[in-house]
């Protein structure tokens, strides 16, 4: 940061300050202007305001020679050594008139080139400016582009929010710090410059700027049945009571397991104990072993279920139960990987998560 002076304009959370004093190499005493109270404020955080709006000088602005044209360059390299002649010449008045002449430009025009010639530069010292602001560059000047970021910051948070009250945060500041506002339209443009996603993040929460906007390469995708399984547990959404005084006992536990490429759940487990690892073992069998026995012994022989087999891959989160030493050599045993939803990506669970 420069150096500061007494009476220097500051911004600080959002609000103009007046600089007094320094406390110690990390703090400084500042002075609100409007509610004329001292506050000591942590140095690195104070951003420098000016006391008036600086003005810009008119103009363009030079081109990396990359962006130069080969026309423009070669009638540059031209415009080098007929001035490069000129200048080994006695420079008559005559020779003067002859080089813009040859140059096609006129006197005016001449002596501007003869100053932009610069022997060591060479012939890009001659290319011209181009006219306008660059591309992507700003009007305004860097303190109020400061004091838009500050407001945005501050304004852009929760649905709803609207330029219109990022407007008027930036209006406030620019009061307290002396300096003419930007109008609503380039508070506008600055807005539309930010990032989608961290605007949206500011706006609807982070979880839902990911949804839309980070990339997920890779598609849980299968080409055959019981190529990939899903599984993971829920909670059965209704209430088990005693079968004499009718009074609440729990709510049951279900694992499933369901194929991906079928959609088909093809096994399941139900208890009224929290999930382990025995469930986990049940609801494998159950999806490997076919369901004739199974449906003669809860009564539904009406139903057929032709669907079993040993699946190749199955994914499932990071529930301690997945992990059990019991469940990893078992997979093993039988030629089945394993595979446990990275940390920090749910999007990863997608067919079955419940």
């Amino acid at each position: 940061m420069k150096g500061m002076h007494k009476g220097q304009l500051v911004l600080w959370q959002g609000r103009a300050y007046s600089y007094e004093a320094s406390l110690s190499l990390e703090r400084v005493h500042l002075l609100d202007k409007e509610t004329h109270q001292y506050i000591d404020a942590p140095i690195g955080e104070l951003l420098l305001l000016p006391k008036e709006k600086e003005a810009r000088k008119p103009g363009g602005y030079s081109r990396g020679m990359e962006d130069v044209p080969d026309r423009e360059w070669a009638l540059a390299e031209r415009k080098f050594q007929e001035i490069q002649s000129y200048f080994s010449s006695n420079r008559e008045k005559s020779d003067f008139t002859a080089l813009c002449e040859k140059l096609g430009v006129s006197t005016p025009r001449g002596y501007v080139l003869l100053g932009q010639y610069d022997e060591s530069e060479g012939p890009s010292s001659l290319i011209r400016s181009k006219r306008g602001r660059k591309p992507g560059s700003s009007a305004l000047s860097p303190e109020v582009d400061s004091i838009i970021e500050v407001a945005i910051k501050e304004t852009w948070v929760g649905p709803g929010t609207r330029v219109t009250a990022v407007k008027s945060k930036v209006d406030e500041i620019c009061r307290a710090a002396n300096c003419n506002p930007p109008g609503y339209r380039a508070v506008n443009a600055r807005v539309g410059k930010k990032n989608r996603s961290e605007m949206m993040g500011l706006q609807q929460g982070k979880k839902k700027a990911n949804d839309v906007y980070q990339a997920r390469p890779n598609h849980n995708e299968a080409k055959t049945i019981l190529e990939k399984w899903q599984m993971d547990h829920c909670v059965i959404d209704c209430i088990i009571v005693d079968e004499k005084d009718r009074k609440p006992l729990c709510r049951p536990w279900a694992t499933l397991i369901i194929d991906v490429y079928s959609r088909v759940v093809i096994g399941f487990y139900l208890s009224i104990h929290a999930p382990s690892s025995y469930s986990v073992a049940m609801a494998v069998t159950h999806a490997t072993l076919p369901k004739n026995r199974w449906l003669e012994a809860v009564g539904d022989t009406d139903i057929s279920y032709p669907y079993y087999g040993k699946g190749e891959n199955i994914s499932m989160d990071n529930a301690k139960e997945f992990k059990s030493r019991g469940f990893r050599i078992a997979a093993k045993k039988h030629q089945i990987k394993l595979r446990w939803r990275p940390y920090g990506k749910p999007w990863w669970g997608g067919t079955l998560s419940v």
